[in-house]
């Protein structure tokens, strides 16, 4: 019987989190980012949206928060040759919401036990 380490947060700060099956967790991520593209809206939404959108695609200042991150990360995406402003802009949040299912399925390997473990 193999016994797996529990998991240590002070490792997982570090990003010492690994994906044993990087290629499931990548396919994982694509099937997400094509489920979240075919069901994204296509202009603006309600919300924060149209003033996100306005000042990604001018490198703005938003409201008092300002989320200067999603300024800066979105502006490239507000830019595409092939998009508009908002379009791109849901693009991004399509793939890096894709993306946080490879540390998501990372962190289930380390809790949850192996297959292997559950037979004993």
């Amino acid at each position: 019987m193999t016994t797996r380490p529990a998991l240590r947060w002070a490792e997982a700060a570090r990003l010492g989190l690994t994906v044993s099956s990087p290629r499931a967790a990548w396919s994982a991520a694509g099937a997400l980012f094509a489920l979240y593209a075919l069901t994204m809206a296509r202009s603006l939404t309600f919300y924060d949206s149209p003033e996100l959108a306005l000042v990604a695609e001018q490198l703005g200042v938003g409201h008092p928060i300002g989320q200067p991150l999603h300024t800066l990360v979105g502006f490239p995406f507000a830019h595409l040759p092939f998009a508009s402003p908002t379009l791109g802009l849901t693009l991004m949040s399509a793939l890096f919401g894709a993306l946080s299912a490879i540390p998501a399925w990372s962190l289930s390997e380390r809790l949850a036990p192996a297959r292997d473990d559950l037979a004993d």
